[in-house]
């Protein structure tokens, strides 16, 4: 996704770890085009342990 990112490496990078806790609905939209998802796809979440 870095190569075709919407966003910059730095926040690709800081969503990608967590360190991003709010994101505009738009770039949210923008990320969603770039993966070829649906933003419900985006939105879900498996709890993964680490």
């Amino acid at each position: 996704m870095a190569n075709n990112s919407p966003t910059s490496t730095a926040t690709t990078y800081d969503l990608k770890n967590g360190k991003v806790t709010n994101i505009r609905f738009s770039t949210m939209e923008k990320i969603a085009d770039a993966l070829n998802i649906s933003l419900d796809e985006f939105r879900e979440r498996e709890d993964v342990d680490e």
